[in-house]
């Protein structure tokens, strides 16, 4: 069996070739590839720590929310005295009516009765 040169030569070659890709065109994809899915990675974890910054911070206002409601209808019973106290008097006053208009109003009310209860027979 006899070995060509040319096939030798050829197998020198193509590791040369595979040499020159490897170093001068591998290397700076790979890096720039590695790099960036390092950048990618430190994104995500800043995204997973400012979500979970609003989550807490979503749950440090409801805790407040429900403080303070309760704080709220603690001081309700003494909002109601002193609505009581101030306002009654003046914002609920009924007007008086005459002693004519009160008896008009009876008879009226009276007729309107009588003619109802005529009329279901």
């Amino acid at each position: 069996m006899t070995i060509n040169f040319t096939l030798i030569i050829q197998m020198i070659h193509f590791f040369i070739g595979y040499l020159i890709i490897k170093n001068i065109l591998l290397k700076p994809a790979l890096s720039k590839i590695q790099s960036e899915e390092r950048l990618q990675e430190e994104l995500n974890n800043s995204i997973n720590f400012e979500l979970l910054n609003i989550e807490k911070k979503e749950n440090d206002k409801i805790l407040l929310w429900e403080k303070i409601s309760y704080k709220i209808i603690a001081l309700k019973p003494d909002l109601d005295k002193i609505y009581q106290k101030v306002f009654i008097g003046r914002i609920h006053k009924i007007p008086e009516i005459s002693k004519e208009v009160s008896d008009r109003l009876k008879n009226e009310l009276t007729n309107l009765i009588v003619n109802k209860v005529k009329n279901v027979k």
